[in-house]
């Protein structure tokens, strides 16, 4: 049995017990604590479904949170160094700064993908337009995709 069988045994047996876990419609289990999100995510995946289950494992995970975080916090970085003055973007930073800016916007976009997959976009109390910052996240990501 080479190795990608192997893991991918591995990953069924896990998803096995994983499933035996779940105590209902809302809960997921994952890095050692219980999340609660919406029972159904976008009118359709329910809290068994492969795909969801892995989103909802990425946007709870500690490293994902840390990798937004510098994204933020580098983009950040950039739009203050740029020079506002320079219209035509001639310097070199300004033409590094606008070449960086669609990785940005699509980075943030797939975080609001994953993050609705996960906990379901917005008829719930535990959706993510229920959370003032995924309002304002959400918001900036389609202003960015405007733009």
């Amino acid at each position: 049995m080479d190795k990608e069988e192997s893991f991918i045994k591995k990953m069924e047996k896990e998803y096995v017990v994983y499933i035996s876990q779940i105590s209902n419609d809302t809960t997921f289990l994952l890095h050692g604590k219980v999340y609660k999100f919406c029972n159904l995510s976008l009118g359709f995946l329910d809290n068994k479904n492969k795909f969801r289950i892995f989103c909802t494992w990425v946007i709870t995970s500690r490293w994902f949170e840390n990798l937004i975080i510098f994204f933020i916090l580098l983009n950040s970085v950039l739009l203050g160094i740029k020079d506002y003055k320079d219209f035509d973007n001639e310097t070199q930073i300004n033409q590094y700064i606008e070449m960086s800016e669609p990785f940005f916007t699509y980075m943030f976009l797939m975080e609001c993908l994953f993050k609705c997959i996960a906990m379901g976009f917005i008829c719930d109390s535990r959706s993510y337009l229920s959370d003032s910052w995924n309002i304002l996240d959400f918001s900036v990501v389609v202003a960015s995709m405007l733009n």
